[in-house]
């Protein structure tokens, strides 16, 4: 029973050994997965809130983008108007100065009213001479009322090139604004489009390692439980071979003392006889006296 018991406990114990190192592999194993796992769920929690981040300034250049297509659209507009408004202006001189044969220019006729004027004011001449000036000088003075029409048109029209030429410009501002602003746009969104693609990466492999972590917990918890049984039926083995040991221990000392009791009982007889007692007797003798 004894022998058999030995055998049992030392296989027992290369069985325990082999499961407690299997034990502190997987349960390395596993807590470097759960770290892992950890790990990754940092790094996605950390991508949400850069695409938050980039979002709302993604979302701001988009409402930059609205706005500036707006005002381009509304400039084009006018634009569109003032060129209308330039062309009929252009048409208006072109009949005006079809109609009224105007070739001349505002400084060219004040000179010759002022001449025709001051001839007739310090000349002596004939009422013939002077009838012929004041018609040439009412020809001029109407051609100056004329020419006041073409001036006006002239002058409207100047500024409305003025205003083109402004809103041109506005115009071609706020188109460049659009155009930049789109462009980081759809930067920002490509880089989110790219970011959550690494979210999803993390994702799976996250996933990947609560797969692991579950395989090797399961795993864990068998050899444990198997562990603990092997553990038991060791402990209860030991305790066995401790009992047994007590047990022969006892026994021998109750073989040794009924043997002592005997010697005793045989030196006690010696001595009563007269007997010489030899140094075995003796040992016996003082063991109880």
């Amino acid at each position: 029973m004894r022998d058999k018991l030995i055998v049992e406990l030392r296989d027992i114990k290369k069985e325990v050994s082999l499961l407690r190192t299997d034990i502190n592999k997987i349960r390395d194993s596993k807590e470097s997965h759960y770290k892992d796992k950890i790990g990754y769920s940092k790094k996605a929690a950390s991508c949400v809130v850069e695409i938050k981040g980039l979002r709302i300034k993604r979302d701001e250049l988009t409402k930059s983008v609205k706005g500036s297509k707006k005002k381009r659209d509304e400039l084009n507009n006018k634009i569109k108007k003032l060129n209308e408004e330039i062309n009929k202006l252009k048409k208006e001189k072109q009949d005006i100065s079809a109609k009224h044969g105007i070739t001349t220019f505002d400084s060219e006729l004040n000179k010759g009213i002022k001449d025709i004027e001051s001839q007739i004011e310090t000349e002596v001449i004939s009422f013939a001479k002077e009838q012929q000036l004041m018609k040439k000088l009412n020809q001029l003075r109407n051609e100056k009322k004329k020419l006041a029409v073409f001036g006006e048109v002239s002058k409207n029209l100047k500024k409305a090139y003025g205003g083109l030429k402004k809103l041109r410009k506005e115009a071609n501002e706020a188109h460049s604004q659009t155009k930049k602003n789109a462009e980081e746009s759809q930067k920002l969104h490509t880089k989110i489009l790219e970011i959550s693609k690494g979210i999803e990466g993390f994702d799976k492999k996250k996933l990947d390692y609560i797969k692991h972590y579950d395989t090797e917990k399961k795993k864990l918890k068998e050899l444990s439980i198997n562990f603990k049984k092997k553990k038991e039926r060791m402990d209860f083995i030991v305790k066995e071979l401790d009992k047994i040991k007590q047990e022969a221990t006892e026994k021998k000392e109750k073989e040794t003392q009924k043997i002592l009791s005997k010697k005793e009982d045989e030196t006690h007889d010696k001595i009563k006889r007269g007997e010489k007692l030899t140094n075995a007797d003796l040992l016996v003798f003082q063991k109880f006296n």
